[in-house]
């Protein structure tokens, strides 16, 4: 599962939507772009393992 969150102006917040599998790449790449930048938006990272061995990496933007 990935998420995107984005403004909706009819809500008046930030709201989160689910990225189709197909999108997942392009927002990792442009995600990992950032990483260590000094302008905006920032993004920090965090990678967790199972005892599955499977992993979930949580993108954090701020600004």
């Amino acid at each position: 599962m990935a998420m995107d969150v984005a403004y909706d102006d009819r809500a008046g917040q930030w709201l989160p939507r689910f990225l189709p599998a197909d999108e997942r790449p392009a927002a990792r790449l442009a995600a990992r772009a950032r990483f260590g930048a000094a302008e905006l938006p920032i993004h920090e990272t965090y990678e967790f393992t199972d005892d599955h061995g499977r992993v979930l990496l949580f993108v954090e933007t701020y600004c």
